[in-house]
């Protein structure tokens, strides 16, 4: 059972990290079209790519919450619980909750509460780093 609580958690940090890409892709898309030529092959690969992580940015997203939340479960029934651990999970529904949020916010609320989206991802990435450490 401890295995499959470890594998919860990879698979939730696997998909947070590819929720997160969303918004590395798109800094980095800036910084590639000032370099290369529209038509440049790695410019076009990198678009698709993009278009891919921009697409399921949601899902993903969605999918670290929900694989988060299993884990939490399974570690609670197992009598493991971290404080590190109950905070990430915490922090990370409400980011999900606050792209849910996103996904219905007119134009004017939208900065706010993408600011708020943004920091919360901070936090996670930086309490979930701490948990790892202190779970090894």
């Amino acid at each position: 059972m401890e295995e499959f609580g470890k594998f919860l958690g990879w698979v939730t940090v696997v998909c947070f990290g590819l929720s997160v890409l969303n918004y590395v892709v798109k800094k980095l898309n800036f910084v590639l079209r000032k370099k290369l030529d529209k038509e440049a092959p790695v410019l076009v690969m990198y678009t698709k790519l993009m278009k891919l992580i921009i697409r399921y940015h949601l899902y993903f997203g969605i999918g670290a919450g929900v694989f988060a939340l299993l884990h939490l479960c399974l570690q609670l029934s197992a009598g493991r619980i971290s404080l590190t651990g109950l905070i990430a999970v915490t922090l990370m529904i409400l980011t999900v909750l606050c792209g849910i949020i996103l996904k219905k916010t007119g134009a004017v609320a939208r900065k706010k509460v993408l600011y708020v989206h943004r920091s919360l991802v901070v936090m996670v990435i930086l309490v979930v780093i701490v948990h790892l450490i202190q779970m090894g």
